[in-house]
């Protein structure tokens, strides 16, 4: 099969950029790509081994190259940028958006705001304390309104989070990654395994609150509230 690289594909753009549900820390803000960030050789295709992706970049935000078509590359990034999220009373799933911040759903968190939180995940290799930096407020039966938390922790920086893109389209592949309580049924954070599903978008609208939802088949349940979906550039979307 012909494998398109994400800016064949489409989703390279100078367009993309981080879309806040809520406002965020500065240090939350990414900048609109730069062209020059683009390495592009008009003369002759680049091709870019293991081995020199090592040496070009220490980040390993790059585990996710131009073949994004490789499921080894994109499990090990989803494992690396996604959290277990546990509370006394529950557990959801989180994500990293940058070193020592995580990005889950409110509701995950509401009955613990003066209570222990905790984040794990076998990159972590342990639980670490979480302290909840912004939330949005319960909304009772207001279903579809904001739902969205934002996590620092102290004892642990990721090297690894990802980039977000305001581009999508019905069809398009995607990627959900969490820890459904219905599968991660241990939660040693040494036995931790993420799980991921894929689909394809279904529907894109804008919801009674003017906010807009995506209906995929990347099948999600109980406990992945706030994990990642991604597209195949493992962009958070």
């Amino acid at each position: 099969l012909l494998k398109k690289t994400c800016e064949e594909i489409g989703l390279i753009s100078e367009d993309s950029q981080i879309i806040s549900p809520i406002t965020p820390p500065d240090e939350l803000i990414v900048p609109k790509a730069n062209q020059n960030d683009i390495n592009v050789d008009n003369n002759e295709p680049e091709i870019q081994n293991e081995s020199d992706a090592t040496e070009n970049n220490e980040n390993t935000n790059d585990l996710i190259q131009e073949d994004s078509t490789n499921p080894q590359d994109m499990s090990s990034y989803l494992d690396a940028i996604t959290v277990l999220v546990k509370t006394e009373s529950s557990m959801g799933t989180g994500f990293f958006i940058s070193p020592d911040l995580i990005l889950t759903n409110s509701h995950v968190i509401w009955d613990s705001l003066d209570k222990k939180i905790q984040v794990g995940s076998i990159k972590i290799g342990k639980y670490v304390d979480a302290k909840v930096i912004t939330n949005t407020p319960k909304y009772g039966q207001n279903l579809g309104v904001r739902d969205y938390a934002i996590l620092k922790i102290t004892d642990f920086k990721s090297d690894t989070y990802p980039k977000f893109s305001n581009i999508k389209t019905r069809i398009q592949n995607v990627y959900a990654a969490g820890f459904p309580a219905a599968i991660t049924s241990e939660i040693d954070v040494n036995s931790l395994q993420t799980v991921i599903t894929v689909g394809r978008i279904l529907k894109i609208y804008e919801n009674n609150f003017q906010i807009e939802e995506i209906i995929h088949q990347a099948s999600i349940s109980p406990g992945n509230s706030g994990g990642p979906l991604v597209d195949e550039c493992g962009r958070v979307i």
